[in-house]
């Protein structure tokens, strides 16, 4: 279990931590019986939509790389895609699925399913707002990446019901790289995967 949630913290430290946009940030609230805790503040939904800068190149994901649709019940889907850790070992790759009643699921190769937490209703529906935005859905089938960086073999495939969207390579992106529409789907499912590996 400590490395279950040690590898989701890499997650949503890491993979989604190149997602800079604040659209969803933790506010500190006082608790009636006193001491602090921490709860989630949903922010006004950004100004869409901003053009990435030229130095992050974009193109079409190839048909062959298109993931399978999703299933039912199934809201949005992350699929991370590593190269191996050594030579002649497999490609490492984890499924994270978000499910249409905020529940979250970690799919490992030889594990299984495994849960991971359930988000809040109130940012549930904000991500939800996110994924309908008609300049979100324009970007369906985009991959960005970097030109001027080698070859990693890191792969991170983002979908909904209406959208894939995919980054190859594992860089920092500042907000002015994406769309913001993008920014914004991305990063708030960045929150939510910290929020429930706490």
């Amino acid at each position: 279990m400590k490395n279950f949630k040690r590898w989701i913290q890499v997650v949503s430290g890491g993979a989604i931590a190149i997602l800079l946009l604040p659209v969803i940030s933790p506010v500190q609230a006082q608790d009636a019986g006193g001491g602090d805790r921490f709860s989630p503040g949903i922010l006004p939904l950004p100004d869409l939509d901003h053009h990435f800068q030229s130095d992050i190149a974009s193109e079409a994901i190839p048909p062959e790389e298109l993931p399978p649709p999703l299933e039912n019940g199934v809201l949005f889907r992350m699929i991370e895609r590593r190269p191996p850790l050594r030579e002649r070992f497999p490609v490492q790759q984890v499924e994270v699925h978000l499910m249409e009643d905020g529940r979250m699921f970690v799919f490992q190769p030889n594990r299984g399913r495994s849960p991971m937490g359930q988000v809040e209703p109130a940012v549930l529906e904000q991500f939800k707002q996110l994924l309908q935005n008609p300049e979100f859905r324009t970007y369906n089938g985009t991959s960005w990446s970097n030109p001027h960086q080698e070859e990693t073999g890191y792969v991170m495939t983002l979908s909904s019901a209406s959208v894939t969207i995919q980054l190859e390579g594992q860089f920092p992106l500042a907000e002015a790289l994406l769309p913001d529409s993008v920014v914004a789907v991305m990063n708030t499912f960045g929150y939510m995967l910290a929020y429930v590996a706490t």
